[in-house]
């Protein structure tokens, strides 16, 4: 005879598996009602609840239902399966008293009768038909305070549970795995978990019964662009509020909010005003000419990414993290006679790698526009086996990234370079027709297989470039 609890264990968590053994175990179950069909137990814990199955000698229509509250919204609970482990196991029945007892004739012929009839209601496993297994929808909410510490980005994965009768169950903690993804609702979902689960570092958390769950994961420095424009695109990407590691928590919408992920570069800038007496030197971030945001308004900065209260990003704001502290809260303030004396200084820390907006009083002579020499760099990036790719350009012996400014300045001379920005953008264009995967590392143009790399470094000889 086919197990019941064996055909429907695709229908429970391993976690409800788990202590529904424990009240088998310590037979916590007891008998209320049976006939031919249907059977009715009481299953007892902290309190008790009364679990039905019926059909249970049909299994393609077999069906059950348990009064407790996770049943009822839209869990297939621990009781349930302590109930089919049960009748499993078979009913307990009394001891026949001697003077009932059949002799060897009668025990041969019922036992022949008996074994018949089974057979003629077995079904063919390949024909049974179990109850289906609930669709899932899932939330992936970005946890600051986790991600702050990692240095990832830290998502918490929810899910809930289409019911039977329409409507979303109680969202809970989603127990990861590649086996459920099939199981979720959204086309969309089951590509990025795909690439979720094949592209991240997995945090074990474990239950009372060292059940492994995975319920958060920390996305791959240089890695997260792709995973999160899709979960953000598919409208399922959220911000945490509120942090809470309990197992057996159940979530509410109220505790995330609707979070966006876009693949912008927020650039960190430094503007140089004139003031009597002084200058004023300030930041901001700058994703275009008509996308402008006050340093203010940054709520973290984790590796590559800057958030914002609305959204999140890539930016530059990490790799100079000195410049982006020192004028993140107010205006620095420089006298006249200091003027040359930061200059250097800005050059020496690294100031040269942002852009610098200067006043007009601060003269530089302007040298000719000189057509830039392309010069295009690979590294064998060993956390995925890929090479990443930089393109930058070389004007004179002076030699810029991609994206950094109008200018080149040579503080020493009081001059500046006026950049070719035209003749830049048609040399990344070009760096982009040959498809490489998107960094969220701003420094860092792109990704390319080891497959594709030879390929890629031939054409870039074609252009002639370095």
């Amino acid at each position: 005879m086919i197990k019941l609890a064996h055909k429907l264990n695709d229908e429970f968590s391993r976690d409800v598996m788990a202590r529904g053994n424990e009240y088998f175990k310590q037979r916590k179950v007891a008998l209320k009602s049976k006939d031919e069909t249907d059977i009715r137990l009481h299953v007892h814990g902290s309190l008790t609840y009364v679990v039905s199955i019926h059909n249970f000698n049909a299994l393609e229509n077999v069906d059950f239902e348990c009064t407790c509250p996770a049943f009822q919204a839209g869990e297939n609970c621990k009781h349930i399966w302590a109930g089919l482990l049960f009748l499993d196991d078979g009913t307990p029945k009394p001891e026949i008293p001697d003077d009932k007892k059949s002799d060897w004739r009668d025990q041969f012929f019922s036992t022949k009768i008996r074994l018949e009839r089974n057979s003629r209601m077995r079904v063919p496993m390949r024909e049974v038909s179990v109850k289906k297994i609930p669709i899932r929808v899932g939330t992936y909410a970005v946890e600051l305070s986790r991600s702050a510490q990692k240095g990832l980005i830290c998502l918490q994965a929810f899910v809930q549970e289409r019911l039977k009768k329409g409507g979303l169950g109680i969202m809970k903690q989603a127990e990861l795995s590649h086996d459920k993804i099939e199981i979720y609702e959204d086309p969309a979902e089951k590509d990025f978990l795909w690439d979720l689960l094949g592209r991240t570092q997995k945090e074990s958390e474990y239950g009372g019964y060292s059940t492994e769950k995975i319920n958060s994961v920390y996305l791959s420095a240089g890695h997260a662009d792709e995973i999160l424009h899709k979960i953000s695109a598919a409208g399922k990407l959220f911000l945490q509020k509120s942090s809470r590691y309990d197992a057996y928590s159940l979530y509410e919408k109220a505790e995330i909010q609707p979070y966006a992920y876009r693949r912008d570069i927020w650039k960190l800038c430094l503007k140089l005003e004139k003031q009597p007496g002084g200058y004023e030197l300030s930041g901001f971030l700058s994703a275009g000419e008509d996308m402008i945001r006050p340093l203010t308004d940054v709520v973290e900065v984790i590796e590559n990414f800057i958030f914002f209260s609305d959204f999140f990003a890539r930016s530059n704001a990490s790799a100079h993290p000195i410049w982006f502290e020192w004028v993140k809260q107010r205006p620095v303030w420089i006298d006249d006679i200091d003027l040359d004396s930061f200059m250097e200084h800005f050059v020496a820390n690294g100031g040269a790698k942002l852009s610098l907006d200067l006043p007009e009083d601060v003269e530089f002579s302007e040298k000719g526009a000189v057509a830039p020499v392309t010069r295009i760099s690979f590294a064998a990036d060993k956390a995925s086996g890929n090479f990443e790719a930089k393109l930058s350009f070389v004007y004179d012996e002076n030699e810029v990234a991609f994206d950094t400014g109008h200018y080149i300045y040579n503080f020493e001379k009081k001059e500046k370079i006026r950049r070719d920005l035209h003749v830049e953008n048609e040399q990344y264009n070009q760096f982009l027709k040959f498809n490489p995967r998107l960094s969220d590392d701003p420094s860092i143009q792109g990704y390319f297989s080891e497959i594709d790399f030879v390929s890629v470094a031939e054409k870039c000889v074609q252009l002639g470039w370095q």
